[in-house]
């Protein structure tokens, strides 16, 4: 809405020099540089149009309107909205009054208002619009529209407090800040492991149960009974209790984790949605998993009744489970708290805002208890019963049966057994032989007619000084075994002891090298990079950090080493290490046109994005097709500059349309399209033969890019605008010694529109202005077709191009006033200038690495004296440089993009260009550089062995800073000749192939719109970075190059009809922002380090009752059973899996290089270094891989029979030593490679 005879200067505070324009304009914001007067707008939201109606019911919805610009879009969305708000709330609520009177009472005493500087009638005002009034007040509507917004955090309120009035005011309305979520905080490896586990136990079942019930029907086994038993005995036999533990813990665990779905139907939330019953029933019965494995370790307690109380108790707890499960399920709970810190005064605060409980600990603990419970519940109920409930009191079976297998297992006599008995039992019948997959050995047996065998008739042939003998195992228990032990050693005790003695240090030695390989796996299995003392505070953003600064200043490289001083890292200023990762927020800048260059990434990204947001796209069209029949340049001289970019593929129109979803594209811009581009093509049969053909085009990827290079297009290069923020995510990838690869997140952003921050709009506006105004019955450009043979071709008789439609839609102030105008004389009518950006030069790339790496190298092998001499140098410097020839100038501005500067000229350069957008006010450009900067330019600029008088030259081109820029040369060149003088020669042919390249070869060049203090007139002034007039001016320029280098800025050509000029931008600080720890993975590790442990203690624990034995026995035992204490406790105690894991980890340990961060002497350079192998970590990781041999040794022992026991410990210590030796000589070396990969 606007006011006759009136116009309006701006509602921000801090902007007092706008220029008077018809509308009103925004209030103040967070990110309002006092740039671009853009008009006031209030966003008819879905949410804050309820709230709105919900606070002041709608009773003339055309007054409400009347406020509005156009009124009929606003008429359509609030009926549409009224509509809504009925159906949501059918019925009036008392309360809701309540509310709203209670909210009226708090928010009217504030006096929240939109203010207005204006000129009236001629009367300059401040106008004043409260948000809220009492009573019916049209405005109030929109009022309680911004505070919904305010409360939700879309916009602020401040009171500005003065020497006379105070005011309290609403800020402009501020977007969310998109966040993409991370997935590496997203942890799964564990639900892996466990789903591994699971599946070897499925695996394991079904083979045992299949293999059984073959074994039944082929031997018409009649009784069925075993086969129900069969889940108790293969779990107890075949698969080992720790598994079965893991498997029944991970239903409990999922019992304990709330089902919640996502629903994304209009209103996206979480809802509780109960398990299906089947899934619950499941569950339970998989968790009782947990109650087979208490009742098989309690079986030689709870004999006789473990059969019938293992039962009741398992059917208890299924019970138990399924009834709290369908009673009580756990849901979802979330708490909202703000716990805030302050990291810095720069960093800002770091705030953990919640917890979300999807599970719950308690109710794991509690799933168990019951089953635990409702074993002692069942085993009371059982003997309280007494012999009513007793077991059949049979003979054990034989010694290799397991306690699950005598316990549950019906067998028809004490005499034999049948195979489905021995299969479940872990005996698979084969032939006249038994193989025992528990003992890993063949049984000899004798069967009877029906198929079975008596369990007296397991024979083992046994090799003994090359003599075979055939006997019955008799296991008949010694009624004095000590008796029996002393006489038969009796008469050689003496010999016998003096074996003992360095077998019992053998297991004394065994013991110790168990605890200490666990010392060594703590540090190592810290994460699952099997990185050592890699941490999240210092050595993750040390990582990431020399990756981002390498990505800037490198080409690929591969294969190269970390462990080199040049790429160390400094510390910051304050001499505390650097925490936090670096980059540059314009890096999908700089990379976008070597992305564009694959196009098989081109193709996909125009198929995968919104096709609404296709006309968006920066580029200025030059023909509408590939056979370049239809042009759409608009002018005649852009149109001769389209020849020259025939191979660029966002020149034709046509890339984009046969690539986009046309339902959608239709959608958004459907009328625009027809009246701009279609219409006129389908006047002829070629333009409706290829409007159909772009529409249907449905073939795959490869083939659209064969087509597209058909043309000769091979590359998408856009052009450079700041209408929107591109986003980036790119990530490291780390390799451990498993070949697990794990990301590091480098930098992460979002792509976000700024139209309002869209100052590159003036140089061409993209087809989406384009295709808005055709339809604007209001523009100049109404009904006009944008191909350029039409006969309503707007810009035929538009001489100056777009710059009319511009000033008609704000974007040009109309007059143009004497900059702008000095740049359309220049470069060339606004609207038609093309913007290209510019790639860094390898030369200057190979200048800036060179010698910084020279300095890094040099500062950290230097020692301490060094360093102690760059400390007191060491800083951030602030400068404003200028030429030369703009010494005694009025400066209006530095950014092509902006008009002259608000407040009126100054004497300092301003602001240049910049992808922020937005015209600042009195915003000088500077430099922002560290001392290691500085050190590089001194160098490239051959200021070291000049005179004080050269420096004081220098430090004249900044008027500002000149007696700090001369401390700066007297303090930093001393350095220099002290510590690398005679070294910096060579870098002299670098700088001249830089120089060469930025001075003549791109024409780089600083540039300002200048006035003559005692003239009118106005010059666009274009200075070369290294002009020769300028000789001062080169130590600043190298400075500026290293901001490009580093990120901070940006270089543009800017191409007009006259003429073309290549830029630099003004600076963008880097992003910085703190790790994520989340990111390190510790879960894998976490349990192998577990299993580690229990493989340790339970050794461990053997080993103490070994030793109790000996001395129970008074050291009558054979010491040379100890030699193979770990092949034998292993396989009985612990299992070839859990066995095959550890070694396993020991391979892992002894593939894995040692990469450590130092920091030496003054703290002052941080690098990778590798130390020397610890050879004594080696020596006991070597010997680990021991395991890895028995478990070989052990799987080939059915073939290798009786040569088992002669090359099993020999092979163990060979392949120790070979490995221990190969170890120590050839250790593990890291690599690292840089190339990017980008879709």
């Amino acid at each position: 809405m606007t006011l006759p005879n009136a116009v309006f200067y701006g509602g921000n505070p801090f902007c007092p020099y706008g220029n008077p324009w018809p509308y009103v304009q925004p209030s103040f914001g967070y990110e309002d540089d006092c740039g671009l007067q853009i008009r006031h707008q209030i966003q008819l939201t879905r949410d804050a149009l309820l709230f709105a109606m919900l606070a002041q019911p709608l009773q003339d919805v055309p007054v409400v309107c009347t406020q509005c610009s156009p009124a009929s879009t606003c008429v359509q969305t609030l009926f549409a909205a009224k509509q809504v708000y009925s159906r949501l709330f059918l019925q009036d609520d008392g309360n809701k009054s309540t509310l709203v009177v209670h909210a009226l009472a708090d928010i009217l005493p504030l006096n929240i208002s939109f203010l207005q500087w204006a000129t009236v009638n001629g009367i300059d005002q401040i106008l004043h619009q409260a948000m809220v009034r009492p009573g019916s007040d049209p405005w109030s509507f929109v009022g309680w529209m911004t505070l919904y917004d305010w409360v939700i955090g879309h916009r602020e309120v401040y009171t500005f407090e003065g020497d006379y009035n105070t005011v309290t005011l609403m800020s402009r309305r501020h977007d969310f800040q998109p966040l993409v979520a991370n997935t590496a905080e997203l942890p799964n490896v564990a639900c892996f492991c466990f789903w591994v586990v699971c599946m070897y136990v499925s695996f394991v079942l079904c083979f045992a149960i299949s293999l059984t019930i073959g074994y039944a029907v082929v031997f018409r086994i009649p009784d069925g009974y075993n086969l129900w038993m069969a889940n108790r005995v293969i779990g107890g036999v075949w698969i080992g209790r720790p598994f079965l533990f893991l498997r029944g813990m991970t239903a409990i665990v999922v019992l304990s984790t709330s089902p919640v779905t996502f629903f994304d139907s209009g209103l996206s939330h979480l809802a509780f949605t109960p398990r299906p019953l089947w899934h619950t029933l499941v569950l339970a019965g998989e968790a009782t998993w947990i109650a087979y494995v208490l009742h098989d370790i309690l079986a030689p307690i709870t004999k006789p009744f473990t059969a019938s109380y293992a039962r009741l108790s398992s059917f208890l707890a299924w019970l138990a489970l399924v009834l709290l499960e369908c009673v009580l399920p756990y849901q979802m709970t979330a708490t909202l708290d703000h716990e805030c810190s302050i990291v810095s005064f720069t960093a800002g605060v770091q705030c953990t805002s919640g917890e979300v409980h999807v599970g719950s600990f308690e109710r794991t603990t509690t799933l168990f208890g019951i089953i635990v419970a409702s074993a002692l519940l069942s085993y009371v109920l059982v003997r309280a019963y007494g012999d009513q409930h007793r077991g059949r009191d049979l003979k054990p079976v034989h010694v290799i049966f397991a306690s699950v297998s005598e316990t549950f297992l019906s067998r028809p006599d004490t005499t034999s057994i049948d195979p489905v008995f021995c299969i479940l039992s872990g005996l698979i019948p084969i032939g006249s032989r038994i193989f025992d997959i528990k003992l890993w050995v063949f049984f000899e047996v004798e069967p009877t007619d029906e198929g079975n065998f008596n369990r007296g008739s397991f024979h083992r042939t046994i090799v003994m000084h090359n003599c075979d003998v055939k006997g019955h195992y008799s296991f008949k228990p010694a009624l004095n075994p000590r008796a029996y032990l002393k006489t038969k050693f009796s008469a050689e005790r003496p010999a016998f002891l003096l074996r003992l003695i360095p077998q019992c240090h053998l297991c004394d030695f065994a013991a110790q090298a168990f605890f200490l390989f666990l010392s060594v796996s703590q540090n190592t299995l810290a994460n699952d990079f099997l990185w050592e003392r890699f941490n999240g505070i210092t050595t993750q953003p040390f990582l990431c950090n020399v990756f981002n600064l390498n990505l800037q200043v490198s080409n690929p490289t591969r294969d190269f080493r970390f462990n080199d001083t040049t790429h160390g890292r400094y510390a910051t200023t304050t001499k505390t290490p650097d925490a936090t990762i670096h980059s540059t927020h314009l890096y999908p800048n700089i990379v976008q046109d070597e992305i564009n260059a694959n196009l098989n990434n081109v193709v996909q990204a125009l198929r995968a994005m919104d096709s609404c947001s296709l006309p968006w796209i920066a580029t200025a069209y030059c023909f509408l097709d590939f056979d370049q029949i239809w042009s759409m340049a608009y002018s005649a001289r852009r149109q001769k500059r389209c020849t020259l970019q025939v191979q660029n593929g966002a020149i034709y129109f046509e890339t984009a349309l046969r690539n986009a979803n046309w339902p959608h594209l239709m959608a958004c811009w459907g009328h625009s399209l027809s009246t701009a581009i279609f219409l006129p093509l389908l006047t002829s049969n070629s333009g409706q033969i290829w409007l159909d053909t772009v529409q249907n085009n449905h073939i795959s990827v490869a083939s659209e890019v064969a087509y597209w290079q058909s043309y000769n297009v091979i590359s998408y290069r856009t052009q450079w605008q700041n209408y929107k923020r591109l986003g980036a995510t790119e990530f490291l990838s780390i390799e451990n010694a498993i070949g697990f690869t794990y990301p590091l997140t480098l930098k992460r952003s979002n792509s976000t529109f700024q139209i309002s921050a869209g100052t590159s709009f003036i140089m061409y506006w993209s087809l989406a202005n384009d295709l808005t105004q055709v339809v604007n019955n209001a523009s100049e450009l109404a009904g006009c077709s944008l191909l350029g043979g039409s006969l309503s071709f707007p810009y035929v008789n538009l001489s100056s191009g777009l710059q009319v439609p511009l000033m008609e839609q704000h974007f040009l102030p109309n007059p143009l006033g004497p900059v702008l105008t000095t740049f359309s004389n220049t470069i060339g009518p606004f609207g038609v200038v093309d913007l290209r950006r510019v790639a860094t030069p390898p030369e200057l790339q190979t200048l800036y690495r060179s010698i910084q790496r020279f300095l890094v190298a040099k500062l950290a092998t230097g020692g301490i004296d060094i360093q102690k001499q760059y400390w007191s140098i060491y800083t951030q410097y602030f400068l404003t440089p200028q030429p030369q020839a703009w010494d005694l100038m009025n400066m209006w501005g530095g950014d092509l993009n902006c008009g002259s500067n608000y407040g009126g000229s100054w004497s300092r350069p301003l602001q240049y260009f910049s992808s922020a957008g937005n015209c600042g006010n009195y915003l000088t450009d500077y430099i922002s550089t560290p001392t290691q900067n500085i050190i590089v330019a001194l160098v490239a600029a051959n200021l070291i062995d000049v005179s004080v008088t050269k420096w004081t030259l220098v430090s004249t081109r900044d008027p500002d800073h000149a007696t700090a820029i001369l401390n700066m040369f007297n303090k930093t060149t001393p350095f220099l000749q002290n510590f690398g003088h005679a070294e910096l020669g060579r870098f002299k042919h670098m700088t001249d192939a830089a120089r060469l390249v930025v001075r003549d070869v791109m024409a780089l060049s600083f540039v300002q719109y200048i006035q003559p203090l005692d003239s009118t007139d106005y010059t666009l002034s274009r200075v070369n970075v290294f002009a020769p007039s300028e000789p001062d001016l080169e130590f600043f320029s190298w400075l500026y190059l290293f901001d490009w280098i580093e990120g901070k800025r940006e270089v543009v050509t800017f191409e007009g009809d006259v003429d073309s000029v290549t830029t630099i931008s003004a600076p963008v600080d880097l992003d910085t922002r703190p790790v994520n720890g989340q990111e390190i993975p510790l879960n894998m590790s976490s349990y192998i380090l577990r299993v580690v442990q229990y493989i340790t203690i339970v050794l461990f624990g053997v080993g103490c009752i070994v030793c109790i034995y000996i001395l129970t026995s008074q050291g009558y035992v054979e010491g040379l059973h100890m030699i193979p204490f770990n092949l034998i406790a292993g396989h009985v105690w612990v299992g070839r899996p859990l066995m095959l894991l550890r070694g396993l980890t020991a391979v892992c340990f002894l593939s894995t290089s040692t990469l450590e961060l130092v920091t030496p002497h003054t703290g002052l350079i941080s690098y990778f270094e590798s130390p020397a192998p610890n050879i004594f970590s080696i020596f006991l990781s070597s010997t680990q891989i021991s395991w890895l041999v028995y478990v070989v040794v052990d799987t080939f022992s059915i073939f290798t029979s009786q040569y088992t026991a002669n090359y099993s410990t020999l092979s163990a210590i060979i392949v120790t030593m070979v490995v221990f030796v190969w170890s120590v000589a050839v250790p593990p070396t890291h690599s690292a490679s840089i190339a990017r990969s980008c879709t």
